[in-house]
């Protein structure tokens, strides 16, 4: 899922991971003259697993024309 907030231009939503589990993502969508990239950034971080190992996963978010 994606929801884009125009007033501020926050995103944010859930996808789904190769191991079944949904994690939420966030980030801001920008526009500045004289980029040579105008998207969107973001990050997320994966579900809390059942068993605490710190085998957890991060990521980057990047949303394109």
């Amino acid at each position: 899922t994606l929801a884009v907030t125009a007033s501020t231009g926050r995103f944010a939503g859930v996808f789904t991971a190769t191991d079944g589990t949904k994690p939420a993502f966030s980030g801001i969508v920008f526009s500045k003259t004289g980029s040579s990239y105008n998207g969107g950034y973001g990050y997320f971080l994966s579900t809390t697993p059942k068993v605490i190992t710190g085998a957890g996963q991060a990521g980057g978010v990047n949303l394109g024309k």
